[in-house]
């Protein structure tokens, strides 16, 4: 049994060599779009999904959240994240003149064009306090990706309550209309329309806020494992 988290696009650079694979019993991936991919290594039938968790304890919204006259737009992570895009988007939001913060929480080099934009603070480092902190304090995630499966920046803005703007794909199986918007890669113009409509009205972006949060509630760990434990059973011999 093995379990894998590499959305297709990136699968063959990061296992080049997957002669093995076909000795597997079974394979557990992360989000639908990995299935038929893995399937031609392990064999048809012999992968199942099973999402990937959050500790909904640690990740969870502050006690004294502040409802300020700015949407504050988090960003965080490196890995199959848009620069282009996220730099797009922000452009056309501060062309609307629109109330909106973005702070950027990642250490890529490919943030320092963005950072340079008014409204934008970069962090490329901050303790794991500070990077929760940032989070929570927070109104909405702006991720544009590359590619995904499970995505933990996601995960955790959801536990901590927060609206989510980001790209279709496999981490769309962890979303629903009642708190995200997913768009087509690098439409920047979209994207910044929705940051632009939360920031204009606050009582959606209260209602997405308590739909996070109680979608991540079903993928506490606690959760998850049960459903780990279930395929180990069925499929573990």
């Amino acid at each position: 049994m093995a379990s894998f988290h590499h959305a297709p696009s990136r699968f063959d650079e990061m296992v080049p060599y997957k002669r093995h694979l076909r000795y597997l019993d079974h394979a557990i991936v992360m989000a639908s779009n990995q299935v038929e991919h893995i399937e031609q290594w392990v064999g048809q039938g012999k992968v199942s999904v099973v999402p990937h968790g959050v500790d909904v304890d640690y990740w969870q919204p502050a006690a004294d959240r502040v409802v300020g006259e700015r949407l504050k737009c988090v960003f965080a992570g490196l890995h199959m994240r848009d620069f282009e895009t996220l730099e797009a988007v922000v452009k056309c939001v501060n062309q609307s003149n629109a109330p909106v913060d973005f702070v950027l929480l990642c250490s890529d080099r490919r943030c320092e064009s963005i950072a340079s934009l008014p409204n934008v603070t970069w962090r490329p480092r901050t303790s794991d306090e500070d990077f929760r902190y940032e989070i929570q304090s927070s109104d909405a995630l702006v991720l544009p990706l590359n590619d995904s499966t499970a995505v933990n920046s996601v995960l955790e803005a959801m536990a901590c309550g927060l609206a989510v703007i980001t790209t279709a794909g496999g981490v769309s199986d962890y979303l629903r209309p009642s708190f995200s918007l997913q768009f087509q890669r690098g439409d920047s113009a979209a994207m910044a329309e929705t940051v632009i409509c939360l920031a204009e009205d606050r009582e959606l972006l209260a209602r997405m806020q308590i739909a996070a949060r109680e979608e991540a509630q079903n993928l506490s760990w606690t959760s998850v494992a049960r459903r780990i434990r279930e395929v180990y059973t069925q499929f573990g011999g």
